[in-house]
């Protein structure tokens, strides 16, 4: 019940533009556009061009990822957004499956998921949430 909580927290902010004093750089402001261009242009106009942006070699799975949401749906930053939210909350609530890791998780969800930084960027679209979740997953695996 936590986890969904927390994930339902997350809703009002689905649509709402990244916190100015999230980062002194362009960060979320920038990056969640950057992070896709070549994916969104390779759905939309049918070209996925190498020099256009090196985003598509930096992160990979983050695309491969996104790429069906976004056939489907559309090339929009709601479907990104939700996309990684879902990414993000499938793991969460995959390790509290698991008997033994339920404590810890009740005790560092309040904890981390709920911290200013984490919390924003649980729902933006950018490839390191995602990135934490599968160190999670490998965490969970070991």
């Amino acid at each position: 019940m936590l986890l969904l909580f927390i994930v339902i927290l997350q809703i009002p902010f689905l649509e709402a533009d990244p916190d100015l004093y999230l980062s002194h750089s362009r960060d979320a402001h920038s990056d969640e556009g950057l992070n896709t261009i070549q994916l969104r242009n390779y759905i939309n106009h049918g070209y996925l061009d190498p020099w256009e942006c090196d985003n598509l070699m930096k992160n990979p799975l983050f695309n491969l990822i996104l790429f069906v949401p976004f056939k489907i749906f559309g090339t929009k930053l709601l479907v990104a957004r939700l996309t990684v939210l879902f990414f993000i909350s499938s793991i969460l609530f995959f390790i509290g499956l698991y008997k033994p890791w339920r404590k810890w998780l009740m005790f560092v969800a309040p904890v981390v998921f709920i911290q200013f930084h984490v919390f924003q960027y649980m729902h933006f679209a950018l490839a390191e949430m995602m990135s934490i979740g599968c160190i999670l997953l490998g965490m969970f695996g070991l």
